[in-house]
């Protein structure tokens, strides 16, 4: 339908077909958009934020990646400072905020200052790549970094692998 026909049409008061079907999809998917959104923020319950633990330097500092969710339930994750010897902790948080500290980096026994997380395999045993001392330093593998697993099943074992 050219304009001209669209005016005429328009003008004696019809509407023109072509028009209406674009602005009734766009209308419908707007309301229905807006029904959603509203629906949601009324059925959403209040949100509540919990502090479940706050890092002193002897249990770990600066964590900085993501914490993943074992298969036994509780949380896992690594701090890039803190703990015995100030090179970071690999932890295990529960739901509730009990903190245990699994294993203390000292670049001796593994690598230090993890930046990355850990990942868990279909045994539970997990594994991360700290980066050495202090990322280009000296120490166990010439700061180029390491790779390790951890067993936690029979208490905290690091095992590591230097990357040379």
């Amino acid at each position: 339908m050219d304009r001209n026909t669209q005016q005429q049409v328009r003008s004696k008061g019809r509407r023109c077909p072509e028009m209406c079907s674009v602005l009734t999809g766009w209308w419908e998917r707007a309301c229905t958009a807006l029904m959603l959104s509203v629906t949601m923020a009324i059925a959403l319950p209040a949100q509540t934020f919990t502090t479940l633990h706050s890092f002193d330097v002897t249990d770990g500092a600066h964590p900085y990646a993501a914490l993943i969710q074992a298969t036994d339930g509780n949380f896992y994750g690594t701090t890039r400072f803190g703990g015995e010897s100030d090179q970071g902790t690999i932890f295990k948080i529960t739901a509730t905020g009990t903190l245990t500290t699994l294993h203390s980096f000292d670049n001796n026994t593994g690598g230090a200052y993890p930046y990355a997380g850990l990942v868990q395999d279909t045994r539970g045993m997990f594994y991360g790549a700290p980066c050495g001392a202090p990322c280009g330093g000296l120490g166990k593998g010439e700061g180029y970094g390491t790779v390790f697993s951890l067993s936690v099943d029979r208490g905290p074992k690091l095992t590591s692998g230097v990357a040379q």
